[in-house]
């Protein structure tokens, strides 16, 4: 039978195809792919035992192919602080007015030191240049017209013959300014002495000579680093100079520094790269052989306060509420659960067990005697499954926002993004699978601004809160925490959310203090109510002004509740 003559496959959503396959190359198509998955879910809400299945082989064909070329094809970066970092090899990085690291490359952390997600002490600035420094940091955040700054940067031997370049950078979706700062020495890369070697036929020798002199403008210096004598050195000098018909020392260091800029403009990357903003990571091999990456911020003696991350939000407080723990007596513990950061997935356990015990087996490793624990939404799910295992090591749970499992009439009310995720991962994991390789193609290309806008900015509270670039640049960390390992651990904690807790809040005799935003979309005040009469160990505090996004809307008052919950157990 011919093309013309063959029957229409069934159950095929032309329309669902057509925004997929775009939105691989239309960031906006994402959206309207969401939507048309709304209508198709919704179509078929009250079928039970509705699955990935029945959508028919052509559509599952269709759109597993579409998570094959998502993962497949590479991503050109377009998100703004991501290509000031990361299209040059100049030692860059790019702050929020306070001077939380947004962004930093890794000439910028040989260069300056802190890693992103970390306050940056300045110990790196000489002293001249604070007030220059302070001054532009004012100026983006009242967006004033001082728009950049020539500072020094203070070496180690205490020599301040290095400049930087401090200027204010402006980012779509954001109330004030960032601030980016970068050296003005450009640095020698091997493409330098490549196009050296191919323009002026340099030899081996004539390159080190010169890639020496580049970077130590002194000739007796460039002796001492090759172990031959000067003599030797002004003679290769000489032939260099006649090579590349250099009229003198500064017109030859200038063409190296016009080729030196050319190659660091070539450079660019697209990987979604995190590293322990802390600075304090350890790894722990769990008994089953995987590995779990946790830092620690505070006093060794101090009392140890477990504080679990979120999906894709609060693995970094806010400064001011680890100051008000650490004053308060406490020590924080932030481990990366499984397939975050550094952390591996157990393949051989269930996701709620593998979540479950990786934080029991740390608890356990450490030594913790009832310990105070934080977490958020679906990590508080697995805190108190944690705590069902060791409840001699982890005691008062304190949870952040929705903490209870899933029920389809909650995921019903969520807004359109959220609904369609949580639906697919109950119904078709596989189909979810696809969708996220494209979000993270997309997240990729134009930066977890785009990941964080659609995970939080249905409410005009917290729309106010993500224009604040202090709380931009945690949530980027995070989302980097959270896809450093691709799409695994944002999946596991969509499943992670049905998870069934009921027998742990029963059988535990350690209280759980459950703090919920009044403005959180997640939860009805009356359904959290009623389901803290099931359980007589819970307690329900109503945060003002505030919803799922507390700890960065009103930092104050959650550390209050679990400075509250920490001096209780002293």
């Amino acid at each position: 039978m011919s093309d013309l003559g063959q029957k229409p496959a069934e159950n095929v959503d032309f329309d669902l195809i057509a925004t997929s396959y775009r939105s691989l190359t239309e960031p906006a198509a994402f959206d309207e792919m969401i939507a048309a998955w709304n209508r198709k879910l919704a179509a078929v809400e009250d079928e039970a035992d509705w699955n990935e299945q029945r959508l028919g082989q052509d559509l599952f064909g269709h759109l597993s192919r579409l998570g094959s070329l998502a993962e497949n094809t590479a991503a050109v970066a377009e998100d703004p602080i991501r290509q000031t970092v990361e299209a040059t090899e100049v030692a860059t990085m790019v702050q929020t007015p306070e001077g939380r690291v947004v962004a930093i490359n890794d000439a910028g952390m040989a260069l300056f030191g802190p890693l992103a997600g970390s306050i940056d002490p300045l110990d790196w600035l000489d002293a001249t240049s604070t007030a220059d420094l302070a001054a532009l940091r004012r100026s983006a955040a009242e967006n004033g017209n001082r728009q950049r700054a020539i500072l020094r940067h203070a070496e180690m031997d205490g020599s301040t013959d290095q400049l930087v370049e401090a200027q204010v950078l402006k980012v779509p979706g954001s109330d004030t300014g960032f601030v980016t700062i970068r050296s003005l020495a450009l640095p020698w890369s091997p493409g330098v002495g490549e196009a050296l070697a191919e323009a002026f036929a340099l030899t081996e020798a004539e390159l080190d000579v010169l890639r020496l002199f580049y970077l130590s403008r002194d000739l007796d210096d460039v002796s001492l680093a090759r172990g031959v004598s000067i003599k030797t050195v002004r003679t290769q000098f000489k032939t260099i100079l006649m090579k590349t018909q250099a009229r003198s020392q500064t017109n030859l260091l200038h063409l190296v520094a016009m080729l030196c800029a050319r190659v660091a403009a070539d450079r660019s990357g697209t990987e979604m790269g995190w590293s322990d903003p802390f600075g304090s990571e350890q790894i722990f091999t769990r008994p089953g052989g995987k590995k779990l990456a946790y830092s620690t911020i505070g006093p060794a003696h101090a009392r140890p306060v477990l504080w679990v991350h979120g999906p894709g939000f609060n693995g970094i407080p806010p400064q001011s509420l680890i100051d008000r723990i650490i004053t308060a007596g406490g020590r924080l513990i932030l481990p990366c659960r499984p397939a975050y950061g550094n952390s591996e997935r157990d393949h051989a356990q269930g996701i709620e067990e593998d979540q479950a015990s990786a934080l029991a087996e740390l608890a356990e490793e450490l030594g913790l005697q009832a310990c105070l624990a934080v977490g958020t939404t679906c990590s508080a799910q697995a805190l108190h499954l944690a705590r069902d295992k060791v409840p001699h090591r982890i005691g008062t749970v304190v949870a952040i926002s929705f903490s209870w499992k899933a029920s389809s009439e909650e995921v019903r009310r969520l807004p359109a993004v959220h609904r369609t995720v949580y639906s697919l991962a109950q119904r078709a994991p596989s189909i979810l699978r696809s969708i996220c390789s494209v979000a993270l193609r997309i997240i990729r290309r134009v930066g977890p601004d785009w990941y964080v806008q659609r995970a939080h900015s249905y409410s005009q509270a917290n729309r106010a809160c993500l224009r604040n670039p202090e709380t931009q640049a945690l949530l980027r960390s995070d989302c980097r925490m959270m896809l450093a390992q691709g799409t695994e651990g944002f999946i596991s904690d969509l499943l992670l959310a049905y998870a069934d807790t009921s027998g742990a809040l029963t059988r535990s005799t350690s209280p759980t203090v459950w703090l919920m935003g009044e403005l959180d979309q997640h939860l009805h005040l009356e359904e959290a109510r009623l389901f803290c009469t099931r359980y007589p160990g819970i307690s329900l505090k109503v945060l003002p002004g505030c919803s799922e996004l507390m700890v960065y809307q009103r930092p104050e008052l959650v550390a209050d509740a679990i400075v509250e919950a920490l001096c209780m157990r002293a």
